[in-house]
């Protein structure tokens, strides 16, 4: 495979929003039974990748668009995991409070 293709392949398995929901999201997440903080801290990891690869020239100049347009999807739904966190953070301190009363 020449570095080309490497390349593009990379742009295509990598940053395909598609996939990552399907994959990630709908199968991997649900098998490991990950808590949303733990989910949205990943997504958070794809956004900080996608902004890496942006300011370091590594993708072409016409794949930038791509790029950019995925990282606003992966932070829509680091926002849509924000209740959830909320949530856990909630059930988290009324543990530890039933923990210290006891």
């Amino acid at each position: 495979m020449s570095a080309k293709q490497h390349k593009q392949q990379i742009r295509v398995d990598i940053i395909n929003t598609q996939l990552i929901c399907e994959r990630f999201l709908d199968n991997y997440v649900k098998e490991q039974m990950f808590l949303p903080g733990t989910i949205r801290s990943y997504l958070t990891t794809v956004v900080h990748f996608c902004n890496y690869v942006l300011h370091h020239k590594a993708v072409a100049e016409n794949d930038k668009v791509h790029v950019r347009t995925a990282a606003q999807c992966f932070r829509r739904w680091i926002t849509a995991f924000r209740k959830e966190c909320n949530q856990r953070v909630l059930e988290k301190m009324d543990d530890n409070l039933q923990t210290n009363k006891t």
